[in-house]
């Protein structure tokens, strides 16, 4: 392996001027043999050897010698969102049952809970998944929802990444899935902020006997 790896060297500006691309794909044209997994990965610690010495040839790999980053399993980016401007006026009538809300309880472990609540009756059904990532809470939203999917008709989240699979969600229970559209804090005005505090501290609280924030201070 020692003599192999000392090969390298040798080669390394022909590799540079005539096959400037994957190291690892050039040196198997090179040599016309398969490279085990233990030779290719001599190749790579070998070239990242060569960049700390000041050596340029990282820059034969295709993303020229930066760390490939994981991202997390099963969760992405949320594409072809429909946001709650577009909700029917019922949703915010309070009349018609099936309108859910869901969310998520993450534990440091990455479990969940995945909870979801009908805006009318304020019916909590919730199922536990074993990971937060957008398939498993997908998953879990269908299995307790399709029993009552004629009851299921519009399904509003926030924008977490957890959400991302809602396309399979609404295909499975045939309803539309909404989310809010993300908003900057500095957008805000004075009044703005003011009204939201107004309309939390009016508002009737169970834990206060039914009293306001406002009246009990």
């Amino acid at each position: 392996m020692d003599g192999f790896v000392q090969t390298l060297d040798a080669r390394a500006n022909l590799l540079a001027l005539h096959l400037p691309t994957d190291p690892l794909r050039s040196l198997r044209s090179l040599w016309q043999i398969p490279l085990p997994i233990r030779v290719a990965q001599t190749i790579y610690r070998y070239l990242y050897a060569d960049r700390q010495e000041g050596g340029l040839l990282h820059r034969l790999l295709r993303r020229k010698g930066a760390r490939y980053r994981r991202r997390p399993l099963g969760n992405g980016p949320i594409r072809d969102r429909k946001f709650i401007e577009a909700r029917p006026a019922a949703v915010e009538d309070r009349k018609e049952i099936g309108h859910w809300e869901v969310d998520t309880i993450v534990s440091p472990d990455r479990s969940a809970i995945v909870t979801m609540v009908e805006r009318v009756p304020q019916l909590l059904v919730m199922r536990k998944v074993p990971a937060s990532t957008s398939l498993e809470v997908a998953h879990a939203m269908v299995r307790k929802l399709g029993p009552v999917r004629d009851r299921v008709l519009t399904i509003t989240s926030d924008n977490g990444a957890e959400f991302a699979s809602h396309g399979y969600v609404a295909r499975k229970l045939k309803a539309d899935f909404y989310f809010p559209k993300r908003s900057r804090l500095g957008d805000l005005t004075d009044q703005q902020v003011t009204a939201v505090a107004q309309a939390l501290n009016t508002r009737p609280r169970k834990s206060l006997n039914y009293l306001t924030p406002n009246e009990i201070f």
